[in-house]
């Protein structure tokens, strides 16, 4: 206050730090500041390593109900990043523990990716495949009517990745039933090196297959969780995601291929490019965080 009043006393920056003793910039930054209705007073709060990992301490907070242990916390904002001692997560989950216990919830926010926790699956429409017969050997022309001409049929994409690492998994198969299900779950987890806590459904799981899936997720100590994006307002029982953590579906493939092996090979260069060396680097610190697999893949009883 001495630094305003000594401002309004001579009208100059500098006549007014030299009265106060401190920095001609201090007094026009407090004077400024005055003037566009701040409070000169009120010190501005300095940015801590632990800010950006609030709104994840809050969720694991929100979570376990408030029983969550200031240790565990630490170990997960470690391995997502933080660099800040245990000492500061500490206080930083009393904070959130003592809003959550006061009822002052933060509205529902979406989902942050941490290493191990969630892994997201989808079926996508995949290209067509000549049947091998005569339009094939004479190299006609690959478009879908072609296709259909020779024999080509449909396909799909079983398109999985992790959600904290974004490792990604593409299959090509000739259908959605919950055998090929089962195979397309184990190849992943295996690839994956361990099995995540949730698996992320969306709504493209077929309804006649949703309890084998279900079934065959428990098989694997996953937990089924269906979700939708954040910005779908009123989902009802879903958890939500952000949309740059919603797993990309659309593949830069042709339209048609000659034989499923042909797609499987491009599927293979299109995953090889995605999971570059810093996904792989990722991967592997989150495989830390995997649980065992299953010795034997999931068969039906």
């Amino acid at each position: 206050m001495r630094i305003l009043e000594s401002y309004d006393l001579t009208g100059s920056y500098r006549a007014a730090a030299e009265l106060t003793g401190v920095d001609h910039h201090t007094v026009k930054r407090y004077t400024e500041l005055r003037n566009r209705g701040g409070d000169p007073t009120r010190r501005r709060p300095r940015a801590k390593k632990i800010d950006a990992f609030l709104p994840k301490i809050e969720e694991l907070v929100d979570r376990s109900g408030g029983r969550i242990g200031a240790d565990k916390v630490h170990q997960k904002i470690t391995a997502m990043g933080f660099q800040g001692t245990d000492r500061t997560t500490r206080r930083a989950v009393a904070a959130a523990k003592a809003s959550y216990r006061a009822g002052q919830r933060k509205p529902a926010r979406p989902w942050i990716p941490e290493p191990g926790f969630w892994c997201q699956w989808e079926w996508a429409q995949g290209p067509q495949v000549r049947g091998g017969g005569g339009a094939e050997a004479r190299g006609g022309a690959e478009d879908s009517s072609g296709a259909e001409a020779t024999g080509g049929r449909s396909t799909w994409l079983w398109c999985a990745w992790l959600g904290w690492s974004r490792y990604r998994v593409v299959l090509p198969v000739p259908d959605t039933e919950p055998p090929t299900l089962a195979r397309c779950l184990d190849t992943t987890l295996r690839t994956f090196g361990g099995v995540p806590t949730h698996a992320l459904i969306g709504p493209s799981v077929p309804a006649r297959g949703c309890l084998e899936a279900i079934r065959i997720c428990h098989y694997y100590g996953l937990t089924v969780t269906a979700y939708a994006p954040a910005t779908v307002p009123d989902a009802v029982r879903t958890v939500r995601i952000a949309d740059h953590d919603l797993l990309p579906v659309h593949l830069p493939l042709r339209p048609v291929y000659h034989s499923l092996a042909e797609l499987r090979e491009s599927c293979r260069e299109f995953t090889d490019e995605a999971n570059d060396e810093e996904v792989i680097h990722r991967l592997t610190e989150e495989r830390r965080w995997l649980r065992p697999l299953p010795a034997r893949p999931y068969s039906p009883e």
